[in-house]
């Protein structure tokens, strides 16, 4: 295995506008693996999650050492984390009940 002489840049996405514009699709994805596994909708995930992915980047994951940065990456995970049980409650509200 060889090491890198320097430090690995990884841009998943180029702009702050690209990564919000991934939230809608990676939450529709989300709401229908929560479908096909039977689980509904829960406020407290929607609460409870968010929270979680905030702290596990911004502490976790140290966040805190890379400046505005990590607190953005820390705020758009928990931002995403609550679309996602966001769209789950929305889809079951204007869907109804599976029976």
């Amino acid at each position: 295995m060889a090491t890198l002489p320097g430090d690995l840049h990884h841009y998943s996405f180029p702009t702050l506008a690209s990564h919000v514009a991934k939230i809608n699709p990676f939450a529709d994805l989300f709401v229908c693996q929560q479908q096909v596994r039977g689980a509904r909708f829960s406020i407290v995930a929607t609460v409870i999650r968010p929270c979680w992915r905030f702290f596990r980047a911004y502490m976790v994951k140290r966040g805190f050492l890379d400046g505005y940065p990590g607190v953005y990456i820390a705020v758009a995970n928990a931002f995403g984390a609550f679309v996602r049980y966001s769209r789950l409650y929305e889809v079951e509200r204007t869907k109804g009940p599976k029976d």
